[in-house]
């Protein structure tokens, strides 16, 4: 399976889509690579980027995991997810231009349409930032 596929199944369009490739997914996880640039959204005026764009990341990464759970199956994926909570949120580090970041979406509970992932980003194999993101799944 050409697991870039599952970016362009995402709601999110350029410039909101900061996602560059899917590396890996399956039932309970997804990998993915982003290098951060100029049209990034999240960029500030000196060029890093806000702590708002992890949550973006993780919470595109979820997205991905989610899309090949129903992309591998004959389920309807659903409508729309919505980001209920996170907690808990440590970020240890700043990203700036051209840095390049690798995100891991973990699923760690599932009942009905609820889902709990554990997220990492990753530079250069080291956590910067990490969370727990409560999922809503609208059928």
């Amino acid at each position: 399976m050409d697991l870039n596929r599952l970016l362009k199944k995402l709601p999110h369009k350029f410039p909101m889509l900061i996602l560059d490739e899917v590396l890996e997914a399956d039932n309970k996880m997804a990998l993915t690579r982003s290098i951060i640039k100029t049209s990034n959204p999240f960029i500030k005026k000196d060029n890093t980027l806000s702590e708002f764009a992890f949550i973006e990341l993780m919470a595109q990464t979820v997205a991905v995991q989610v899309g090949f759970v129903y992309d591998s199956s004959d389920q309807k994926a659903p409508s729309v997810g919505f980001l209920l909570g996170l907690k808990p949120f440590e970020c240890h580090s700043q990203l700036t231009l051209n840095d390049e970041v690798v995100v891991t979406a973990f699923l760690e509970h599932s009942l009905d349409n609820f889902k709990i992932f554990r997220c990492t980003v990753k530079k250069e194999e080291k956590v910067i930032a990490m969370g727990v993101l409560k999922i809503y799944e609208q059928h």
